[in-house]
């Protein structure tokens, strides 16, 4: 038989790569993409992939878990809106899809959850609603991670952030540590006693200071972006939301600056000292002040005033809201549950003591400290439980269990947050005015025995 010529076999072989394409036929390696590739359990991602068998049924999980199918196209691509399951245990995992010939390829997600701000969001609540590790029936076999020695006393609250943990000291020294080993990777100084708590968004870490000023500091590396003079020593954390850093001065004065390059964008003279971070939610910032007791209500956007209430005494603390309503505590030994949007009352309720505690609010539950800590139902104030930790510092709750200091005693807590039973308890060597972050299974506190502190599992050791 004559042989074709050349020009005839190209074609031939170019017409039949044409038709094995249209078929469905592939020929690279199969691939996925995810369109975020970092978050806490039960962040929503889009899993997308090429390359698979033509109208086939693709199978995702991810950590044992099938979180999905769907049928690839005419040309093997296939995406996916999926979620993380909440199970989700921390670390860097890999989301596989899989066709049902055994074609499969993936792609990394790391599960981590960040508790970035003193109220863990904006809103202040106190409340890691992702927490997965540690429980009511595992918190009790927690051990030291790692201590930290800083020769400073700690009395300002943690924040952990992708990795980082961050904390200040009473020498106007804030520090940067690997949240899983402790390694200090940053020091540096911006006063000269204690800071305020620090806050982390976007790579960037924000501060109060006694040196007169609030400060934005590169969350990698610690160099200085740039400073806010404040007129008075500030100790109260930033609040981050929507690019605005909103700081309460030690001078009476409610801050908005641009995260992004520290300029003014309003101002509110509130009265005397602010003590306590600004709450911000749905549009408006809450904050008490020691002047005659006032709380207000401010427009986030311009600092207009939304409304004032006055209570008894003055307010140390910072405001939680949850479900429309703002809940915080008073000097007068009061805790005040207002319409979040009016400033009405909803329930007043005496606890008997001064309120010196930001509370947390999670699952229809608020904890607030004073003399004693106390759940209160959140609709209404009546009382389900009171625990015996004496002045206790601002709760955390978590997978069902609130996490607080004692700034009498010196230990730090685990209780049952639906009963306030003794869960887990650690004493360290001196008075602890720190409150406590709950993250990824580890529990971060500091004492002004100068120690920084990191419990979880005894598996989580390094």
């Amino acid at each position: 038989m004559t042989p074709l010529p050349q020009r005839f076999v190209r074609k031939a072989s170019l017409a039949t790569l044409a038709i094995l394409v249209l078929a469905g036929v592939c020929f690279g390696q199969a691939t996925v993409q995810l369109s975020v590739s970092v978050g806490p359990p039960t962040t929503s991602i889009t899993v997308s992939g090429q390359s698979f068998p033509a109208s086939d049924t693709i199978t995702i999980t991810f950590q044992q878990h099938q979180i999905g199918q769907v049928t690839s196209d005419s040309s093997g691509a296939f995406a996916a809106m999926l979620k993380v399951p909440a199970e989700s245990v921390p670390g860097n995992w890999p989301m596989i899809a899989t066709a049902i010939d055994g074609t499969s390829a993936q792609a990394n997600f790391l599960v981590r959850t960040n508790w970035s701000q003193f109220g863990f969001l904006p809103n202040g609540t106190r409340h890691n609603p992702y927490e997965n590790v540690l429980s009511p029936s595992t918190v009790g076999s927690m051990t030291v991670l790692f201590e930290l020695k800083t020769h400073t006393q700690i009395y300002t609250s943690p924040v952990v952030a992708d990795g980082i943990a961050y904390w200040g000291g009473n020498t106007g020294m804030l520090f940067a540590v690997n949240a899983f080993t402790g390694k200090v990777l940053w020091h540096v100084s911006i006063g000269f006693s204690a800071i305020g708590s620090p806050s982390v968004a976007n790579g960037v870490v924000y501060v109060g200071s006694s040196n007169y000023s609030v400060y934005a500091l590169d969350a990698r590396t610690g160099t200085i972006l740039w400073k806010f003079p404040t007129n008075a020593g500030t100790f109260a954390a930033p609040t981050i939301e929507n690019g605005i850093a909103y700081v309460s001065g030690g001078d009476g004065t409610i801050y908005a600056l641009n995260a992004t390059t520290g300029q003014l964008v309003w101002s509110f003279p509130a009265g005397l000292e602010l003590f306590a971070s600004a709450t911000v939610a749905n549009g408006i910032v809450y904050v008490g002040t020691a002047d005659n007791g006032s709380f207000y209500a401010l427009d986030a956007a311009s600092g207009a005033l939304i409304w004032r209430y006055v209570t008894g005494g003055e307010i140390g603390t910072s405001a939680a809201v949850a479900n429309g309503i703002v809940y915080f505590g008073s000097g007068d030994n009061n805790f005040y549950a207002l319409d979040a949007e009016t400033g009405a009352m909803v329930w007043q309720r005496s606890i008997g003591y001064t309120v010196a505690s930001s509370p947390a609010v999670a699952n229809g539950v608020v904890f607030a400290g004073g003399g004693v800590i106390y759940a209160l139902d959140a609709s209404k104030g009546t009382l389900f439980w009171k625990q015996d930790v004496v002045t206790p510092t601002s709760p955390a709750e978590a997978n069902g269990i609130v996490y607080v200091g004692s700034f009498n005693s010196g230990k730090v807590y685990a209780l049952d947050a639906g009963t306030g039973a003794e869960l887990w308890t650690y004493q360290t060597q001196d008075v602890v005015a720190s409150s406590p972050a709950v993250a990824n299974g580890i529990l971060y506190i500091g004492s002004l025995d100068n120690y920084f502190y990191a419990f979880g599992l005894p598996h989580l050791s390094k």
